[in-house]
């Protein structure tokens, strides 16, 4: 639970989660109280910064590709969030996966013309 939510990020909710981890929902709610019992969360359910530092540092380079492919699956069905699935692909070193979702978060932008830029320029290194 500690490596998802440090991966996860703002995108860290129960349902993606019990995805992700391959437990019932009652076994991943049980983690996450746990979270919150030991203080290792903001108010907004992120991990503190500082947690979610060390947390990725220790995890070995294979596990950490694994973990951000398998956020990416989990989250894809949210088109509000599509630049953060973009990011978990291109982490995971997923590159067409993590172009076509940065092509998704560009379209989804269009009316902010510097983050759609920003975007599709990261389509273009994917690619």
């Amino acid at each position: 639970m500690l490596r998802e939510a440090a991966y996860a990020g703002p995108s860290f909710s129960l349902p993606p989660a019990a995805q992700v981890l391959d437990r019932p929902s009652k076994v991943v709610e049980s983690a996450w109280d746990s979270l919150s019992r030991e203080q290792l969360q903001q108010d907004d359910q992120r991990l503190l910064d500082a947690v979610a530092d060390a947390a990725r540092q220790a995890e070995p380079t294979a596990l950490a590709m694994a973990t951000r492919r398998a956020l990416a699956i989990a989250l894809a069905d949210r088109p509000e969030i599509a630049e953060r699935v973009a990011n978990q692909w291109e982490r995971a070193g997923v590159w067409a996966q993590a172009a076509a979702a940065y092509g998704q978060a560009a379209r989804a932008h269009e009316p902010r013309q510097g983050e759609v830029l920003l975007l599709w320029d990261r389509r273009a290194a994917c690619h």
